[in-house]
């Protein structure tokens, strides 16, 4: 360890001594964990994707059948109104 390294990490103890702060020890995961956290996001968000385009697809089958009701309803209507006028 050079000295540079060393008086650099007396000031790092000596701003988180002034800040408050406790020294720690974090170990950061190894790249492989990240790995598997990016997998797991990626896996979690095609499930969502998946799951939105079957509710547009059920939505879109809804409309579809309220729009063919609603056209049955109006040639209902019509049929009804050219037999009441000729009456």
């Amino acid at each position: 360890m050079n000295s540079s390294n060393v008086w650099n990490g007396i000031l790092k103890q000596q701003h988180q001594k002034k800040l408050g702060l406790k020294p720690c020890a974090c170990v950061l995961p190894n790249q492989g964990f990240f790995l598997i956290i990016n997998q797991l996001i990626s896996f979690r968000i095609q499930t969502v994707l998946r799951a939105i385009k079957q509710t547009q697809v059920s939505v879109d089958k809804v409309r579809f059948s309220i729009e063919d009701r609603l056209l049955q309803s109006q040639s209902l209507t019509q049929k009804v109104c050219r037999n009441f006028a000729k009456g």
